[in-house]
């Protein structure tokens, strides 16, 4: 990623990992997700009905990438923080929104010189979340790999995420990398139940399954984050063995 994009003064402050709905930053009751479910989709789609109303042309005809970015950077005009909260949602990885944020802008600037027109620019800029939430988790998994010190930025996320696991920032680190790394149904399974504070009974039936099986996903989630349970901790009741 470009120095530029690190360094800017548009940077935002460290927000935490998380794989929470966009704009949902607390566990919901049961009646205020009923209210919003009908506009799940909505906020979803958001991101994509505002960069459809973007002039790309004009936002990319620069002189090099590095003016693309500073016209990313400012105001968002394509509204790629709305976009890169619903990637982190619908695939559920633990990762620093601002951090995929930052990626993504630097991405899509790097590729907006060979950008004309097809595929659609909003297949396009998921494209270019995709590849940036793919650099993010192969550099995570590689400096816990080596054991590479945390940033001060970093430390600051995983500080706010791991206070209630009582993990340092550097074991959580390693831990995300773990959790990431699940099928991404176990990973969902965790962050609905943990994170989004969904009943296990309302969570199984959307999955479609029974629930045992959706509480084995999310334990699979905890596992990941907190380390396996004792070999003679014997499964839930009704569970495959």
């Amino acid at each position: 990623m470009s120095s530029s994009a690190s360094s800017s003064s548009h940077e935002p402050k460290p927000s935490p990992a998380t794989c929470a709905r966009p704009s949902e930053g607390s566990t919901e009751s049961a009646r205020n997700r009923s209210a919003r479910s009908a506009g799940k989709s909505e906020a979803l789609t958001s991101g994509k009905r505002e960069a459809s109303n973007v002039d790309w042309r004009v936002l990319f005809a620069a002189a090099d990438s590095r003016e693309v970015l500073t016209r990313l950077m400012h105001d968002d005009p394509l509204a790629l923080r709305g976009r890169v909260a619903a990637r982190l949602f619908q695939r559920s990885y633990l990762l620093d929104v601002d951090r995929a944020l930052l990626r993504s802008f630097a991405r899509t600037a790097r590729a907006a010189d060979g950008y004309r027109g097809n595929p659609p620019l909003e297949t396009w800029l998921d494209e270019r979340i995709d590849e940036a939430l793919a650099d993010l988790l192969t550099e995570d998994h590689e400096a816990a790999r080596v054991g590479a010190p945390v940033d001060e930025r970093q430390a600051a996320v995983f500080a706010t995420l791991g206070r209630p696991l009582g993990l340092d920032p550097v074991a959580l680190r390693s831990a995300c990398v773990a959790f990431n790394r699940l099928a991404v149904g176990d990973r969902a399974a965790y962050c609905a139940l943990a994170i989004r504070g969904h009943s296990l009974d309302e969570l199984a039936h959307e999955r479609g399954e029974t629930a045992t099986d959706t509480a084995r996903a999310a334990r699979r989630g905890l596992d990941a984050l907190l380390g396996p349970a004792p070999a003679h901790e014997e499964p839930p009741k009704g569970g495959r063995t």
